[in-house]
């Protein structure tokens, strides 16, 4: 396997500064064919505060279906140990429990947004 086929990455939601306000944001992640998964995630939450709260769901469901329609399960304790991440955060998921799912759903809540506020996730997925 070419070494430049064994890595993936790339950006999975960037929010610039922009209008206020309460939002959600939901992306996924394909792992098929991947062992292994790490997430970043840069939050600037400008002069008006603000929270991020990350949430990590996984799915084993392997068939036609599209993601944003399988059945997924909260695995963000699994992962990180802890209900939620809030702010910046580096998930390397030593536990490897990322690469055991087919789908991965990740949504960022942003209360209380300005017009400061700028959120960046990216992404990591590597072959066996």
């Amino acid at each position: 396997m070419p070494s430049n086929s064994k890595y993936l990455g790339g950006t999975l939601r960037e929010i610039a500064a922009g209008a206020a306000a309460n939002i959600a944001y939901t992306d996924y992640i394909d792992m098929e064919m991947y062992d292994a998964c790490s997430l970043q995630i840069e939050w600037t939450p400008g002069g008006g505060g603000g929270t991020l709260s990350t949430v990590i769901y996984g799915s084993i469901q392997d068939d036609t279906t599209a993601a944003a329609s399988v059945v997924y399960q909260d695995i963000t304790d699994a992962v990180i140990g802890a209900a939620a991440i809030t702010g910046d955060a580096m998930v390397l998921d030593e536990g490897n429990v990322l690469g055991t799912v087919r789908h991965i759903k990740i949504i960022s809540t942003i209360a209380n947004k300005d017009a400061s506020t700028a959120l960046t996730i990216l992404y990591r997925k590597k072959r066996g």
